[in-house]
């Protein structure tokens, strides 16, 4: 190439050719010096490095070659270093000890060490790292945390992530309150540190997870900013439940406990509950004292079998492993339930003998369903609907029923199928007696999984098309090992009367 016209990789500005450089493997990076002499130092004032031995592991002697590589790229490096990533196995504290020095030495703002190695052996942290006063961002994991003597806090730092940690109790406080302007702080266990104390932090996201105790003070400085609070493996602080600040919380795997004198929280927009133990009363109260919420989601909560949610606000919701629902959102856009396993867990088997009982009406036995499921009297404005049904057991099967019978404004939708059996009679055959004037005059996609083509299955596909006067797409994803079985019901499905001329059945 002779011309700057002919030569356009060489005629890059900067700019674009270190975010070239950014998106390649540091092994990599050097390499492209050969491309051309304009080419040939681009590496060497990189701002933004990552280092993983994992790109050397085809290497010979690996380790060694890793640790020269890095020691080689930041002697030749010329400038400021705006991020360092190291990812890599622990093996001697002195190498990484050299690499911070030089790396705080350079106003580094996002520093980031992933050590793996045995817990009995982790990498002591460097006084050079606290003396990165540019740092942004800070994480830090499987790695043992000694603050120095003269440490007087990060003044810049925004984010702080802990991941399997050895720190002290007084240490993990007073890094946390030394670090004035921290939005996000996430703690995943740690050796010694049992106790935060958060106050008078401006912390708009707080992670906790899998400690074995946790004490958050935030009385007599309440936290001025929206939070965004998730907790594992722990009891709830209920003094965060007084605060009128948190947005979003999550709790995993911890114990939820409301205060008798719980006033609320106004401002929450989402509550995600993960195998959380709390009292049915508990939650109840703390559904009907969210006056804000618009996402909800709760899968594998202990202690309520019962759930009853009562919401004006509520637009999104995902609930799982509940028995028995009571359902009031008259506001609810999105939903996805997972109903499953009902017939194991029904306290009334009379039910269950009415439907087996030839001689007895199924529409009356339906109606005694309702006390066990009981649903809103409408969703106008559920546009998806997204449910995973036992077809076989009945009252997994009466709770899409419920479900796909009262909305109005349905657009989507999706059924996850499992366990199908047919020896319990089919309800889809007598919906249309019980109420012939349901149409599902939205209703532009349907997905069915876990096809297995029972009676059961055809039927209800079919009482969708005979009411779906829009329908678009219908697409059905039958078990493997199915196909056979789901080609003839194909057949029976194009048979069967189709309100929308424009359907289309597709198996995938």
């Amino acid at each position: 190439m002779t011309s700057e016209g002919s030569d356009i990789i060489s005629y890059l500005p900067y700019e674009i050719k270190e975010l070239i450089l950014e998106r390649l493997p540091i092994k990599d990076v050097v390499r492209t010096s050969v491309l051309s002499s304009k080419w040939r130092y681009v590496w060497a004032s990189m701002r933004k490095l990552v280092f993983d031995d994992k790109d050397f592991i085809t290497d010979e002697d690996f380790d060694n070659m890793f640790a020269e590589f890095v020691d080689r790229f930041l002697l030749l490096h010329d400038g400021l270093i705006q991020k360092f990533h190291l990812m890599m196995e622990f093996e001697l504290s002195e190498t990484i000890d050299r690499w911070i020095l030089v790396v705080s030495r350079k106003k580094v703002q996002n520093l980031k060490l992933v050590l793996s190695g045995p817990l009995d052996d982790m990498y002591k942290t460097h006084s050079s790292l606290f003396s990165c006063h540019e740092l942004r961002h800070l994480c830090l994991e499987n790695c043992s945390v000694i603050l120095p003597r003269n440490f007087k806090g990060l003044g810049k730092l925004k984010t702080l992530k802990l991941h399997d940690i050895d720190i002290s109790d007084d240490d993990l406080i007073y890094l946390v309150s030394s670090c004035t302007q921290l939005q996000q702080l996430e703690l995943i266990w740690s050796e010694n540190g049992n106790i935060l104390d958060i106050e008078g932090k401006e912390g708009q996201k707080l992670t906790i997870s899998e400690f074995s105790s946790i004490s958050i003070s935030a009385n007599s400085n309440p936290i001025d900013e929206d939070m965004n609070l998730t907790i594992g493996s722990a009891c709830v602080p209920t003094n965060l439940l007084a605060s009128q600040f948190i947005v979003h919380m999550k709790v995993c795997d911890g114990v939820l406990i409301i205060p008798q004198n719980f006033q609320g929280l106004d401002k929450l927009e989402t509550l995600d509950l993960n195998n959380v133990m709390l009292s049915p009363d508990d939650l109840e109260n703390l559904i009907l004292g969210c006056t804000q919420l618009n996402e909800f989601s709760a899968s594998t909560v202990y202690g309520p079998d019962e759930l009853k949610i009562h919401s004006n606000s509520l637009r999104c919701l995902k609930i799982e492993n509940f028995k028995h629902i009571h359902l009031v959102a008259p506001l609810l856009h999105d939903a996805s339930f997972n109903l499953l396993c009902f017939e194991d867990n029904c306290k009334d088997d009379t039910i269950y003998r009415k439907f087996i009982e030839r001689n007895l009406e199924l529409l009356e036995a339906m109606e005694d369903l309702y006390t066990i499921l009981t649903p809103t009297s409408t969703f106008d404005h559920l546009v998806n609907l997204s449910l995973t049904v036992k077809f076989g057991d009945l009252l997994s099967e009466f709770a899409l029923f419920c479900f796909v019978e009262k909305p109005k404004a349905i657009q989507s939708l999706k059924i996850k199928a499992i366990s199908s059996r047919e020896d319990l009679p089919n309800i889809w055959r007598f919906a249309i007696l019980r109420d012939s004037e349901i149409i599902f005059d939205q209703l532009l996609m349907v997905r069915f999984d876990g096809f297995l083509g029972t009676a059961n299955e055809l039927s209800f596909l079919t009482y969708i098309l005979a009411a779906s006067p829009v329908l678009k797409k219908m697409t059905i994803v039958p078990v493997e090992g199915q196909l056979q079985k789901s080609t003839r019901t194909y057949r029976k499905l194009l048979k069967s009367k189709t309100l929308s001329s424009e359907a289309a059945i597709t198996f995938v």
